[in-house]
């Protein structure tokens, strides 16, 4: 027959001075490492147990000496001069481009809006989408959709000195003028599918 075995219960801790609450701190600590197969010096213990009694005495007394929290950096706030802004301002271009009208386009060439129609009906069914070449994969004519879109964006950035851009060097009306020819270009190589987009009256 095995005996029985009796669990440890640990007294009430009824301590008469704080001397005696410190020694029965270190007790109990000691005999908690040792049951954990702990092994820590007596200093260590005694170092343990004199901050904890510290803590709850100041717990008991409504003082807290937590650690503080570590303030956080304030990022700076960045101003930026005002003779940069008046730079930047100078900087701009006196001159920008005004809204295009139809009218503008019309006064060059009397098929303007028939290129206009052709132009709608080869980007018909086009999906919306943030890549403008999936756009164009989406419409009735996609090669002819991704040359509107480059021809679209050398448009855009017609002032640029590029090499690449065939609107590079031109005046406003010449480069309307090509802008016009451009489209025209384009709505002819729908014709294949489409038929004609213009006939003369």
């Amino acid at each position: 027959m095995k005996p029985e075995t009796v669990e440890y219960r640990p007294a009430k801790l009824v301590p008469k001075s704080p001397q005696e609450v410190r020694e029965l701190t270190v007790r109990d600590y000691k005999r908690n490492a040792e049951r954990a197969g702990l092994n820590p010096s007596a200093s260590a213990i005694e170092t343990l147990a004199l901050l904890d009694c510290e803590m709850a005495d100041a717990y008991m007394r409504g003082v807290d000496i937590s650690p503080p929290r570590p303030k956080q950096a304030k990022k700076p706030r960045i101003i930026q001069p005002k003779d940069d802004i008046d730079r930047a301002m100078k900087a701009a271009p006196a001159k920008r481009d005004r809204p295009l009208s139809f009218a503008d386009f019309v006064d060059i060439s009397a098929r303007w809006p028939f290129a206009m129609g052709r132009v709608k009906r080869i980007i018909q069914g086009a999906t919306p989408n943030r890549d403008p070449l999936k756009v164009a994969a989406t419409c009735e004519m996609p090669e002819l959709a991704v040359a509107l879109i480059r021809l679209q964006r050398n448009w855009l950035m017609r002032h640029r000195d590029s090499k690449h851009n065939p609107f590079r060097g031109m005046g406003d009306v010449d480069a309307r003028r090509a802008l016009v020819r451009f489209v025209e270009d384009i709505c002819d190589r729908s014709s294949g599918k489409m038929g004609p987009w213009w006939v003369p009256k």
